[in-house]
């Protein structure tokens, strides 16, 4: 069974830039300030739980959505290439989202983990630019053996996520907001360059149409 080790390499890079694991600690932090170490771990496995029961789907599945639609995979990679080329930018740039809320919801948000679900499962680990990158890769695939990587790199990615999640208190006090901040923006460059990199082979590929 053939297995195209180059895009694979190419697919698990753009997965893993594209969630950022290491970006999440600093906004983790700041969402769950006040939390008790138990209300962080119930934080930490809902978001684990609702992004992976997002990601893997729309991976598998999200092609035919697009089907149904009559919108071409070609213009879906177009897609892809500017949302990434967008997330690098915002992360290049530095742009942070901040998050507000009242007592009264934040409260809420404790009592049952919400802020695990939205926004740091969604949009921050299953947003739109990890979904479509992996819809975009999964579409690439032509074998079982593909798309189970594809999954492995969505489901690595997200265990990666919640190991510095569950340390994000001594990964914070180690790196700084300094080294987070410069960890961002190199990530940023390499999922822009994807992104670019992705653009000019949807054009070359549009190209061969004429």
């Amino acid at each position: 069974m053939d297995f195209n080790i180059t895009l694979m390499i190419a697919a698990f890079a753009a997965i893993f830039i594209t969630i950022n694991p290491i970006s999440k600690v600093p906004f983790f932090i700041l969402l769950t300030q006040g939390y008790t170490r138990e209300q962080q771990k119930k934080v930490i496995l809902n978001a684990v739980k609702v992004s992976l029961s997002v990601l893997i789907p729309f991976a598998l599945f999200g092609k035919y959505l697009f089907d149904a639609f009559n919108v071409e995979f070609l213009a879906l990679k177009f897609v892809g290439a500017a949302v990434l080329i967008k997330i690098g930018s915002d992360m290049l740039m530095g742009q942070i989202p901040q998050f507000k809320s009242s007592q009264e919801e934040k409260d809420e948000a404790i009592e049952k983990g919400m802020v695990g679900v939205v926004p740091l499962a969604i949009p921050m680990m299953a947003g739109p630019g990890a979904m479509i990158t992996a819809m975009i890769y999964m579409g690439q695939s032509v074998n079982v053996l593909e798309w189970g990587f594809i999954v492995f790199c969505l489901v690595i990615t997200i265990l990666i996520t919640y190991i510095l999640l569950m340390e994000s208190q001594y990964i914070y006090e180690k790196m700084g907001n300094l080294g987070i901040t410069a960890t961002m923006r190199i990530m940023g460059i390499l999922i822009a360059s994807i992104g670019v990199q992705m653009m000019l082979n949807n054009i070359l590929q549009f190209a061969e149409l004429f």
